[in-house]
């Protein structure tokens, strides 16, 4: 038990930076999108519950208003990008504890997840939590592949539906902010992806499982977009179809475990 403190405690840690002029990274780097224009105290309601998914994913952070900081970029003057990175964590939580083996990260995320789809980017749009401290990107998913359904709202084919991540782009009072947390990379545009993904009955919409729920599926290959390190029998897996073979095989095993 005293380990595992220690664990959850050191996973914590990760460094956050607000900037005034947007830094080189490699986490949420979308150059050449246009950001969300939204109006300060203004919210919807899918904006409160991604407010409640950020302080579910980042209990321990304090938040900065990004309100606050747009003000102060636009006293500054100088018309550049302003934000607030979160790096990646130099251990990984317990709960995020990566598997030792691919089989038992697959088993992880199918089970744990409410609905896994393969499907296409179509568009995407940024939204500002209810407190203003943080800002998820909402991607419109044309779904190809019901790999497992979502009994409280069953996802059909060649329909869509709404899939978030954390970070994003939006235009505050006419300042560009962006948030980004570098465990989680953005998706593409007209890109491909199977995504393991959670339910928020709420907003009627979808946020991504956990940061390595999500791969890019190119013809019959794939790759994992997660940075947090992946089990290295993933290599073993050859193409998608074989990926989701696995996953099936995983779907398996939590029905029976039922």
């Amino acid at each position: 038990m005293r380990i595992f403190a220690v664990l959850a405690l050191a996973s914590i840690i990760a460094a956050l930076v607000v900037f005034i002029v947007a830094p080189s990274s490699q986490g949420q780097r979308d150059s050449g999108n246009e950001p969300t224009v939204v109006q300060r105290g203004v919210f919807v309601e899918k904006e409160e519950e991604y407010g409640k998914e950020y302080r579910r994913l980042y209990p321990e952070r304090q938040g900065y208003n990004l309100t606050k900081l747009a003000q102060r970029a636009k006293e500054r003057g100088h018309g550049k990008e302003a934000g607030v990175s979160i790096g990646l964590p130099s251990v990984p939580t317990v709960g995020d504890l990566p598997s030792n083996s691919f089989a038992g990260l697959l088993g992880e995320l199918a089970c744990d997840s409410d609905a896994v789809v393969m499907g296409r980017v179509k568009k995407k749009v940024a939204y500002l939590t209810d407190d203003e401290n943080f800002i998820f990107t909402e991607y419109e998913i044309h779904i190809q592949e019901v790999v497992k359904d979502n009994p409280a709202a069953p996802i059909g084919l060649d329909r869509t539906i709404q899939i978030a991540k954390p970070g994003g782009l939006v235009n505050l009072d006419g300042q560009v902010i962006r948030v980004e947390d570098q465990s989680y990379q953005p998706l593409k545009i007209e890109q491909n992806y199977l995504l393991f993904v959670k339910y928020l009955p709420s907003a009627g919409s979808y946020v991504v499982s956990n940061a390595r729920g999500d791969f890019i599926i190119e013809e019959n290959s794939f790759s994992s977009l997660s940075r947090l390190g992946m089990p290295k029998d993933m290599e073993s897996v050859k193409n998608f179809p074989e990926l989701l073979n696995r996953v099936n095989s995983s779907l398996s095993v939590c029905d029976g475990a039922k």
